[in-house]
């Protein structure tokens, strides 16, 4: 890095709350707001794969990933984690300047774990590593040209939901302590920062279904070399990962690869057996080169050529741009992106910035009638940032649940839905995903939801075989209102789904 800041940065390191962190940028302090926000998909896994070779699940560590603004900035924007060893973060000013926050000890020995740099994105040393992905070819491609160029929300007018697995070798979990949980979190972290690229400029958003991470050295992959072992990655996923739900998956290699290659992918895969990618992650240390290659190696698999673009993200040699070319890249994304059936992709105004989980509890005090009890059972879907047309902060709901179904051909779905609210003024709407069209398809609503448990019902009887995909998932989307920046939880009661 050329240019820098060190500070000594003061927050509350509770995983899973909101915070606020003063930081000091080119002489000025500023203030960041952040609010807990996912990047896990429904049922999202936790694996190991332990010295006898068998994967085994774990349970998952804390949601340490936030998104948030810089207070009295409207327009701004940040993603960030709070991660054990210190804070991650993205920074997005609204005059177009961005900055990077990281802790220096993992870069420099001797600092404190509250010592963090702080950096502009001009200031990185480009690091020369290069991509292999030219050797691969096209898998599914499509016309370049029928996306127009420059917009971000494509032709569809939306925002995609892609299912990621994530995989990471014995030499990466080696290189991160040799704990499972360091792995989790900077994987999460990065992929929710690479997320604000892909969200802005190709409308499309990365959930993680798993995260499988090596523990033994008996592990699938032999070879530094980038080809062979982009080849055992998709054979080892397609031969024994099977039951891992995703659309595209991503090796974080600890090994030194070949020739200077940092990074390869198959191209135009996603949605394909064939969409998987390798990258080096760790190979200069730098939190912002790890989320530009992550997002250069999927950027193939979303169909993306090299271009001779130094600063930008699809550059053959990596130079941490974090963006897309305007006219080379986003019209190669969007045209591909826009051919996959697989997404989860609604309209602008209905999908807000990125789906979220739900995360499973128990009621233990409160005012709600049926949730009071301490032996209920409920699902806590807690409200997610983000920006309105206007640049006006709020939150909203806007969670997916995804269902089996024990027939791919039913004549009616029915459902029933207790909800509640702790914010006055929520009114809920519910959509199921229609797998013949690709649309998201409102069942019922708005209702106003109630701070005590309210029931919602609904009926789909014309075309019900429609709403089941292949292997027999069906998902309802619950969204709110937008309500103001207060965030607030919606507490899902006694839900049941049935199919005739």
């Amino acid at each position: 890095m050329a240019l820098s800041t060190v500070a000594r940065l003061q927050y509350d390191h509770t995983p899973g709350v909101a915070i606020t962190v003063d930081v000091p940028i080119d002489g000025e302090q500023y203030t960041l707001s952040l609010q807990p926000h996912s990047v896990r998909a429904p049922g999202y896994q936790l694996l190991i794969q332990d010295e006898t070779g068998a994967i085994v699940p774990v349970e998952p560590g804390p949601e340490r990933t936030l998104r948030g603004e810089i207070v009295d900035q409207p327009g701004s924007f940040v993603a960030a984690s709070s991660n054990e060893d210190g804070l991650y973060a993205r920074i997005l000013m609204n005059d177009g300047n961005e900055y990077w926050i990281e802790p220096v000890r993992g870069l420099v020995p001797g600092y404190d774990a509250e010592d963090h740099v702080i950096y502009h994105t001009d200031d990185v040393y480009p690091h020369g590593g290069s991509c292999a992905a030219d050797q691969m070819g096209h898998v599914d491609p499509v016309s370049k040209d029928s996306a127009g160029s420059g917009s971000g929300i494509g032709t569809r007018g939306s925002l995609c939901t892609a299912e990621l697995a994530c995989d990471a070798d014995f030499e990466y979990y080696q290189a991160h302590g040799s704990s499972v949980t360091n792995v989790e979190s900077q994987i999460n972290s990065i992929i929710n920062s690479m997320n604000v690229q892909y969200e802005g400029e190709v409308g499309i958003t990365h959930l993680v279904t798993a995260i499988v991470v090596r523990t033994s050295s008996n592990d699938p992959y032999t070879s530094s070399d980038p080809g062979t072992l982009l080849n055992q990655f998709t054979n080892e996923w397609n031969s024994n990962q099977g039951s891992i739900q995703r659309d595209v998956a991503e090796l974080f290699t600890g090994r030194n690869m070949n020739g200077g290659v940092i990074g390869i992918a198959w191209l135009s895969a996603v949605c394909t057996s064939s969409g998987y990618n390798v990258v080096e992650s760790d190979f200069n240390g730098n939190f912002s080169c790890k989320t530009d290659l992550s997002a250069h190696e999927l950027g193939h698999n979303w169909g993306a050529d090299h271009c001779s673009c130094t600063s930008n993200t699809m550059n053959p040699f990596i130079t941490c741009a974090n963006t897309f070319h305007p006219s080379f890249t986003i019209p190669e994304i969007i045209a591909f992106r826009d051919s996959r059936s697989c997404l989860d992709c609604g309209p602008l105004g209905d999908v807000v910035y990125v789906v979220m989980s739900i995360k499973q509890g128990t009621v233990l005090s409160g005012d709600l009638p049926e949730l009071a009890a301490s032996d209920d059972q409920y699902w806590i879907a807690q409200s997610e940032f983000l920006l309105n047309n206007q640049g006006n902060p709020r939150q909203r709901v806007n969670s997916v649940l995804v269902m089996e179904s024990p027939t791919l051909s039913p004549s009616a779905i029915n459902a029933r839905v207790e909800l509640a609210a702790d914010l006055q003024g929520t009114k809920t709407r519910f959509k199921m995903r229609n797998y013949t069209n690709g649309t998201w398809v409102v069942v019922d609503g708005p209702f106003t939801t109630e701070t005590v448990d309210t029931l919602h019902q609904f009926s789909i009887t014309n075309n019900a075989a429609s709403f089941v995909n292949f292997n027999s998932r069906m998902r309802l989307r619950i969204l709110t209102n937008e309500l103001s920046d207060t965030q607030f939880n919606l507490s899902i009661d006694e839900m049941t789904v049935t199919v005739n």
